[in-house]
């Protein structure tokens, strides 16, 4: 799959809502919400290339490579594997139906209450536009530094509801443990393009990793290994790289490869918007309505 054309509208639309709402956005009595994502335990905006399992399901835009891999064990029944281009899946398992767009290669594959169907349910281009505009509105202008201690420890501790954090890419790299602590939801925007993080653990004390999202607003790539996630990623216009580990959430990237494990783990709570975010759809009507309006305005200038 060609992602490169497939991200070529991400600038526009990102500038658009830029524009508009200056990322001054509030987050409150928000909750981890994936939007089009919801209720996959992989959502992968281009190729994918694996070797290990994801428990729940799975969604892929562009082509997909499986190696001795099962698909949906945890959460059986449905449509548990969908991929919008080509599938090449060599020894595994789907708990459910396999529904691909292109050509499927499959050798040795077992459905267990499912089988191969052709056709395209999802609309990935709307689904890529509608998670890079949620990933910009989850941006706070009251988000809380993270705690970053001299031995290379992040602490994340939250007071409400809601407790939204901003995190730098260099110091997730060069992390030794990280600590969240409190109740309610977390979110926590991770800047950098390039970002990176392993050999390192998570505690939780009294939050619930359903309600935890690691938000990386502007990576392109994402390297991961030797570390157990808890939460969710909404990474979507990264490639993630993840070995030698297993992630106990749901996973929204641009591309994916590797050996790590996807581990289902239910839902969010509550699968609706924070109400005081617009909704993906509203703003990138905001950031288009703003670039009309911008080129209305040019031509009245010249025509005076």
């Amino acid at each position: 799959m060609n992602t490169k054309a497939f991200f070529s509208w991400v600038p526009v639309v990102a500038a658009g809502a830029t524009a508009v709402l200056g990322f001054s956005t509030q987050v409150s009595a928000a909750t981890v919400n994936l939007g089009a994502a919801t209720g996959y335990n992989v959502f992968v905006l281009g190729d994918v290339n694996l070797d290990s399992d994801t428990e729940g399901k799975m969604a892929i835009a562009g082509d997909a490579t499986l190696r001795n891999y099962s698909v949906g064990l945890k959460d059986q029944g449905g449509d548990a594997l969908v991929v919008g281009d080509d599938l090449d899946f060599k020894n595994g398992t789907v708990y459910g139906n396999a529904v691909v767009g292109g050509t499927a290669n499959l050798t040795s594959v077992d459905f267990q209450g499912g089988a191969l169907k052709s056709g395209n349910p999802i609309d990935f281009g709307k689904a890529g536009q509608s998670l890079v505009n949620l990933s910009q509105s989850y941006l706070s202008s009251s988000a809380t530094d993270a705690e970053v201690t001299s031995w290379g420890g992040i602490n994340l501790a939250g007071t409400g509801s809601t407790n939204v954090f901003d995190l730098k890419g260099t110091d997730l790299a060069n992390a030794k443990g990280l600590s969240f602590e409190g109740s309610g939801n977390f979110i926590v925007n991770v800047s950098g393009k390039n970002v990176s993080f392993q050999n390192f653990g998570f505690s939780l004390k009294g939050v619930d990793k359903q309600n935890i999202l690691f938000n990386f607003f502007e990576a392109t790539n994402i390297t991961a290994s030797a570390v157990g996630i808890e939460g969710s990623i909404l990474a979507p216009k990264a490639k993630f790289e993840f070995n030698n580990g297993q992630m106990n959430g749901t996973l929204v990237a641009a591309g994916l490869t590797g050996t790590g494990q996807f581990n289902h783990v239910g839902r969010p709570p509550v699968e609706q918007p924070p109400a005081s975010v617009p909704e993906p759809a509203t703003l990138a009507g905001l950031g288009f309505a703003a670039a009309a309006l911008a080129a209305s305005r040019r031509k009245t200038k010249q025509a005076a």
